[in-house]
């Protein structure tokens, strides 16, 4: 009875110490991605705005077709992109600020797309504020994606603090159960 209660507790704590370590590979592995996706959605969207931001500007100077057509490319490019992006979120938060950016940028090309027509004058600063709100939404997706990484290392920490008291516990009885059974077999 003995050896068994000892080899049982053995097992639980190489089983519990076995699972701390996989959750704290998983929790590294995780944080790092989560947090370089945060950054990377944001960068991206920037990057992919003041591109093309760039190619309206450069078609409002000189109205050549060949300067809408790069436009157009680089808008459906982004575009895709942006519901690429669907796939990659986890949260509601999320998906709820994705939805924001998709509707501001359907917007933004559709003003654009007025100004090609002649339908619109070209406004910089309407161009400009539009760009503007379509940044500040993928700064708050990337604060979006920062507390999901908070709630993921929150509850791992929980779950590691679990294991550790498991462990802990497991130790102490397999100690007091190693002392109760010397004191028994010195008597």
């Amino acid at each position: 009875l003995l050896a068994a209660a000892l080899t049982f507790l053995a097992l639980l704590i190489g089983m519990s110490a076995f699972v701390s370590w996989r959750e704290i590979r998983e929790l590294r592995g995780s944080f790092t991605t989560v947090q370089l996706e945060s950054f990377r959605i944001a960068d991206q969207l920037q990057a992919g705005l003041l591109k093309l931001d760039s190619r309206l500007l450069k078609y409002a100077d000189g109205r050549r077709p060949e300067d809408w057509r790069s436009f157009e490319d680089e808008g459906r490019q982004l575009d895709a992109w942006i519901d690429q992006q669907k796939t990659v979120l986890t949260t509601p938060e999320e998906k709820a600020v994705l939805s924001d950016i998709n509707a501001a940028y359907d917007g933004y090309l559709a003003a654009a797309t007025e100004i090609a027509a002649g339908a619109a004058p070209f406004d910089k600063f309407k161009v400009e504020a539009a760009e503007e709100r379509l940044i500040s939404l993928g700064l708050k997706l990337a604060n979006a994606h920062r507390e999901a990484l908070g709630s993921f290392v929150a509850s791992t920490q929980q779950s590691l603090a679990l294991l550790q008291t498991i462990i802990f516990t497991a130790l102490l009885a397999l100690v007091l159960l190693a002392a109760w059974a010397a004191s028994a077999v010195y008597r």
